[in-house]
């Protein structure tokens, strides 16, 4: 009698076992809401270094994850395929919008500008989680630049982010807390109220600081931070990305890198016209 209650135990508990390693192995074959992403950015942020001036950045080399491949340069900065090599020197910089998080090299929409802006060099120094502090230090690494390009997003006034490690976790365990947290209350992991008054006085002035260089284009997503910058700086604002990778990765598809570079096309020709004659 107790051998078979023992069995019964045992068969019980191997049952659960099986039951969630095939949930896992199930979860993480389809992954319907784009979980991956997290694993993703732990992967990135595992890899980054501390940079003199950019305070975070990831070091040169090949950087193959979960549908994408990054190929960063010796100079800190994402290779720009269709970059032309011609003597206007363009730096792109911001957060992971501008990076290009989620797509390959030639599918991020600095890249497709690139293709369009003749007689410049393009160079990508964005990065995840960039705020208007690495935007403000970056300027150091490129003195030769003829213009710099700062995508505004509405978390650039958010704390700046050291290399930490990232931990991660089983896919079960993402979906269980962090698909559960993140679908049911929309909370990104806001701060304090009273950081965040402080964040913003940091922001704005980097904002002025980075306008009294004179190379400093501003564009911004029709939003609240991009939209504070009006009256007292010159911004374009600039619909929100389209065609997001997953319900979690708000980051857009090849697809919304293109839409996006068809957006913001006509304002930087205008741009590079005013600063390379």
């Amino acid at each position: 009698m107790k051998l078979n209650f023992r069995m019964k135990i045992i068969v019980f508990l191997l049952s659960i076992c099986f039951s969630l390693l095939g949930i896992e192995i199930g979860l993480r074959l389809v992954d319907p809401w784009g979980m991956n992403y997290f694993w993703d950015v732990a992967d990135i942020w595992n890899q980054a270094e501390a940079h003199p001036n950019r305070i975070a950045a990831l070091p040169p080399g090949r950087y193959r994850l979960r549908g994408w491949t990054v190929n960063q340069l010796d100079n800190f900065t994402r290779r720009v395929p269709a970059s032309q090599g011609g003597e206007c020197e363009i730096v792109f910089v911001g957060d992971s919008m501008t990076w290009g998080h989620g797509v390959d090299d030639d599918e991020t929409w600095v890249n497709l500008v690139a293709a369009q802006l003749r007689g410049t060099t393009v160079i990508n120094a964005g990065f995840d989680q960039y705020n208007s502090d690495n935007v403000l230090r970056a300027l150091a690494d490129f003195p030769d630049a003829d213009l710099f390009v700062y995508l505004v997003i509405d978390n650039d006034a958010e704390p700046t982010v050291v290399v930490t490690h990232q931990p991660t976790a089983s896919m079960l365990k993402m979906y269980l807390v962090y698909g559960a947290y993140y679908l049911t209350t929309g909370d990104t992991g806001t701060i304090e109220e009273e950081n965040r008054q402080e964040e913003k006085g940091r922001f704005e002035s980097d904002i002025a600081q980075l306008a009294a260089d004179g190379r400093v284009v501003f564009f911004g997503f029709d939003e609240p931070l991009a939209r504070s910058l009006i009256p007292d700086y010159p911004i374009t604002l600039l619909p929100s990305m389209t065609h997001p990778l997953s319900l979690v990765d708000r980051h857009p598809d090849p697809e919304g890198h293109k839409d996006f570079a068809a957006s913001i096309l006509p304002d930087l020709q205008t741009a590079v016209a005013e600063h390379c004659p």
